[in-house]
């Protein structure tokens, strides 16, 4: 059976403007400049969200200098989950 899953890549984007920006971000500073709350960027930080507002997946592209699609991505596995009925 093949898996899909959304993978949040928020985290990789985040430390790649810190290069380019040759800074280091606050989920504080992340949160003045987007107008997010850290509750929320922690989630987007540890790819634990379940639900993607468009606005907030415009804020943080724009933050980002990113495409939806740099931000989110699917990965699929194959493999056969346990305990399913052939």
């Amino acid at each position: 059976m093949t898996e899909t899953a959304v993978q949040v890549n928020f985290r990789r984007l985040l430390a790649e403007k810190e290069v380019r920006d040759n800074t280091r971000y606050s989920m504080t500073e992340v949160a003045r400049e987007t107008g997010m709350s850290r509750q929320s960027l922690y989630g987007w930080l540890n790819g634990n969200i379940r639900t993607v507002r468009l606005d907030t997946l415009v804020t943080i592209c724009r933050f980002l200098a990113c495409q939806p699609g740099d931000l989110l991505s699917l990965s699929v596995s194959n493999g056969e989950r346990r305990g399913e009925l052939a």
